[in-house]
Order: structure tokens, then C-alpha cells, then sequence
């Protein structure tokens, strides 16, 4: 598994520079409050990728002004180099991506709950980093098992090719 508490770990946005979780839930609330009118989504995502054989994760936070422009941060996470022996694609990557998912985003929906009431919490979208086809197809069932175990209802998980905080998002910084 990656290593640290992901609500620990440093954050990074392009646009507001390197923040904690609690910075990242103000900004989200900052935009909501700002013209609580438009059309947001905000979706969590993570990708992965061996890099020097360490395990890389790449989990991110992606506020979408839908017709404004999007806002993300992203955090890193290193898997243990004895998890991942296999080179390659490894199904074991998959799913720690989605425990990084599914934990990310059960704390920052019971945080924008408690601020910004069921109607913005219950609509956050989790992207898994799998498809139909490809290989991660035969992973899918379990995939979105896992993610309806968080509590996430069906309508709220996204792949691929809509899964864009984690194949597009989280994957550019990988």
C-alpha cells in the first residue's frame, strides 16, 4: 500500500502552489460560495506508474467550473517497492489507486457535507483508471464493487473515457 496518510500528504495546484487537504476544502467552498448558480462537479481520481522501480500514485482533486475552467491539486504517494515486484502492469496498482480514491474522497464528501450541505457532497464523482477494454477490463466488476462499498452510488463512478481526474488529470503528473 502507498505509504502515509493520503489527508496528511502535501497537496500541489498549478494555480494556488503547495497547500494542505484543509486549503484544498476552502478553495473548493471559496469557488462554490463565490456563485453557488453555476454548474461545478468535483471528481477524484488517482493514476500510477513504476518509476525507478518504486511504485508512483498520483491522486487528484479536479473542481470543475463546468464553462469556467477547472482547478485541481494533486498529491503523491510512493509504493513499497516489495508490493510491486512485478514490472509492468500490476492488477495490485489498480486497486490501491482506488482505496487512494475511494479514501480521498469519503473525507473531502463528509468535509463539504458539513459545509456545503447533501446536494454538493452527494454529487462528487470517483474516476477509476479502467476500462472496458485493455486489461483493466477483466478488473472492472470489482472495481466499481469496491467504490459502491464506499458509498458511492453508480451514477457517481466514472471510467474510462470519462474517468478524467485520473487518466487525464492525475496522469499528466505521473
Amino acid at each position: 500500500m502507498a505509504n502515509g496518510d493520503i489527508l496528511q500528504q502535501p497537496f500541489l495546484s498549478i494555480t494556488s502552489g503547495p497547500c494542505t487537504f484543509s486549503e484544498v476544502i476552502q478553495a473548493i467552498v471559496q469557488s462554490y460560495n463565490f456563485n453557488p448558480t453555476e454548474n461545478f462537479k468535483v471528481s477524484v481520481g488517482t493514476d500510477s506508474e513504476e518509476v525507478s522501480g518504486v511504485v508512483k500514485f498520483v491522486t487528484a482533486i479536479v473542481l470543475w467550473r463546468v464553462g469556467h475552467g477547472a482547478r485541481a491539486w494533486r498529491t503523491v504517494s510512493w509504493g513499497d517497492p516489495k508490493e510491486y515486484k512485478k514490472t509492468g502492469w500490476n492488477p495490485k496498482r489498480i486497486y490501491e489507486e482506488v482505496v487512494l480514491t475511494g479514501t480521498l474522497t469519503v473525507e473531502l464528501r463528509s468535509q463539504l457535507h458539513k459545509i456545503l450541505g447533501e446536494s454538493v457532497s452527494n454529487n462528487i464523482e470517483v474516476h477509476a483508471d479502467v476500462g472496458e477494454s485493455g486489461r483493466t477490463s477483466v478488473l472492472m466488476r470489482e472495481i466499481i464493487g469496491m467504490l459502491l462499498g464506499y458509498g458511492f452510488p453508480l451514477q457517481n463512478i466514472k471510467w474510462k473515457p470519462e474517468s478524467i481526474a485520473a487518466s487525464v488529470v492525475a496522469d499528466r503528473y505521473i
